[in-house]
């Protein structure tokens, strides 16, 4: 996970919810909450402000070591494009993270319309074979001669 005073990140700090988590001054970097704006690129509505609590478990001991984000709207669950845009801001290019999809029986929510991103520090995670996810296609071909 990036260092959560990342000026790219810093910026959307909502210094109030960080109050009422009490978030200290020391810990700003592993912690606290965000309000990020989201517009899609030519979408005439107006942007969506994406609630986003993140943790480091850089800190933390192994069993609690997991970088995580919650991602929450007020009135519906967020987008998978609104995901991945959350990931990214918040993780390095390199890491990979996940949403879980938990049984019933383990299943704890807080906020009908929240979502979570959630990142092992201490671990890899595995992936499936890259030719089961999908195959690369080669961009077609441009020509370069100039017909007479």
């Amino acid at each position: 996970m990036k260092n959560l005073c990342d000026p790219a990140i810093a910026k959307w700090r909502d210094h109030e919810a960080d109050k009422m988590y009490g978030t200290k001054d020391e810990e700003r970097a592993l912690g606290g909450a965000f309000l990020v704006p989201f517009k899609r690129e030519g979408d005439l509505r107006q942007r969506q402000w994406l609630r986003v609590i993140a943790s480091s478990g850089a800190d933390q001991p192994a069993e609690y070591a997991f970088d995580h984000l919650s991602v929450s709207l007020s009135n519906r669950c967020p987008t998978w494009e609104e995901m991945d845009y959350i990931k990214r801001l918040f993780f390095k290019p390199e890491e990979v993270a996940y949403q879980l999809h938990m049984p019933p029986s383990d299943n704890i929510s807080m906020h009908p319309y929240c979502l979570h991103i959630w990142r092992p520090v201490k671990e890899k995670i595995p992936l499936p074979p890259a030719d089961t996810v999908g195959f690369h296609v080669k961009p077609p071909a441009t020509e370069t001669a100039v017909r007479a």
